[in-house]
């Protein structure tokens, strides 16, 4: 898992306690330095959770090699959008 706090990835077993879940709503969000870092370790595919498909397109742009797949569609039936 990476921080999109830091933009690094998290040693194994990394509480997310409240202060990091206060840093996370306090502090600007490093999505491209969280997805480079995810795409260094090897990843390729990505699932979006969220409201609506609002990364996806940067996640695209940032890894060009990889799969995005948004779990929801603003307007649309949650399992529907997943199809």
């Amino acid at each position: 898992m990476v921080s999109s706090w830091s933009g690094e990835l998290l040693e194994s077993g990394t509480a997310l306690d409240s202060d990091y879940l206060v840093g996370q709503l306090r502090q600007p969000v490093l999505f491209g330095d969280a997805v480079e870092a995810l795409t260094a370790a090897g990843c390729r595919r990505f699932l979006e959770l969220g409201p609506d498909a609002v990364l996806s397109p940067a996640g695209r742009r940032i890894a060009p090699n990889s799969t995005w797949i948004p779990a929801q569609r603003l307007g649309q039936d949650p399992v529907l959008a997943t199809m």
